[in-house]
């Protein structure tokens, strides 16, 4: 699921302006589903891994973590990486890293 959910994502780097909306709404909801079940199979594991009385404290400490390197990696690449397409600077004043574009966001060259 996670390699279904990984390449529908990748798919969208093909989504620009004017292109459309059926196919990167058909790749969202494919990889929300993929998503979802691959949380399906996590669950199922859960009771084989940890004892009965933990299972919650488990399962409520890798959802908080999952959503907390979900938010560094946003901050990231909006301190780092995003730039304003007017000036080509970040947040911080600088260019982007990776010698991004900030008009395209693909790399120049």
């Amino acid at each position: 699921m996670a390699i279904l959910q990984a390449a529908s994502l990748a798919l969208l780097w093909f989504a620009a302006p004017g292109s459309g909306y059926f196919w990167p709404a058909v790749l969202i909801i494919t990889a929300t589903i993929a998503a979802e079940l691959s949380v399906v199979f996590n669950d199922a594991m859960l009771p084989h891994l940890v004892k009965p009385d933990r299972i919650n404290r488990v399962s409520n400490d890798a959802w908080g973590l999952g959503y907390l390197g979900g938010m560094v990696f946003l901050i990231v690449v909006v301190v780092f990486l995003t730039a304003n397409p007017e000036t080509g600077l970040t947040i911080l004043g600088k260019a982007p890293l990776f010698g991004l574009d900030p008009k395209t966001g693909k790399p120049q060259g």
